[in-house]
């Protein structure tokens, strides 16, 4: 197991519930997986069918590995598969299933915040040049009548 997984050791979830330090290990994968160039999209698409999955489960629990080859249908990067692969337990039930994608949801959040947070004053700035040509574009056709 990779060291920024380590904490995955100690399973997702304690008493019933997703364990309350996992918010600070969040951060450390965020940073490999940003090195890694994990597709954040992607992730989310992942995590979703883990919620639906997990929501809908009408058997008592699934086999760890038949999970991991459903997920790497949507997204075959092996960091994301390995985090998925030593976060559940042999046989994966409701609980373990929607702890995983709850836990992907909080590293899409802070993968999103790291992707998209430097780009976006250029991104405002291209906007801002398009909608001023688009102004100007329709002033003219305006003053032709």
């Amino acid at each position: 197991m990779s060291a920024h997984l380590e904490y995955l050791s100690q399973g997702l979830i304690d008493k019933g519930k997703l364990r309350e330090e996992l918010q600070i290990c969040v951060r450390g994968v965020v940073e490999h997986w940003y090195s890694q160039k994990v597709n954040v999209q992607k992730v989310e698409m992942m995590a979703e069918y883990l919620a639906r999955l997990g929501r809908y489960l009408e058997a008592e629990s699934l086999n760890r590995d038949a999970l991991s080859k459903e997920v790497q249908k949507i997204y075959n990067h092996q960091d994301v598969i390995l985090l998925v692969e030593s976060a559940l337990p042999e046989t994966a039930g409701k609980l373990e299933i929607n702890a995983l994608a709850v836990h992907l949801m909080d590293i899409v959040e802070y993968l999103s915040l790291k992707t998209y947070v430097p780009v976006l004053p250029e991104m405002l700035a291209r906007s801002e040049r398009s909608a001023k040509a688009a102004r100007s574009v329709g002033l003219a056709q305006h003053l032709r009548g």
